[in-house]
């Protein structure tokens, strides 16, 4: 959706249903593409609880 795309909500307001919905399987291979590059940050941060060291 561009910025100026009014968001479609649900006419219940209930975020619970956004979860079930697969209206938009692109939108959501972003945010799985998002996920993975914030977690491999995350394992790549020394500072991070998340960090993963290869070398061990």
């Amino acid at each position: 959706p561009t910025m100026d795309e009014p968001i479609r909500s649900s006419p219940q307001g209930d975020p619970a249903s956004l979860h079930g919905s697969a209206a938009d399987p692109e939108m959501a291979a972003d945010l799985y593409r998002l996920a993975e590059i914030g977690l491999r940050a995350l394992q790549s941060d020394p500072s991070s609880e998340y960090f993963h060291d290869p070398r061990k």
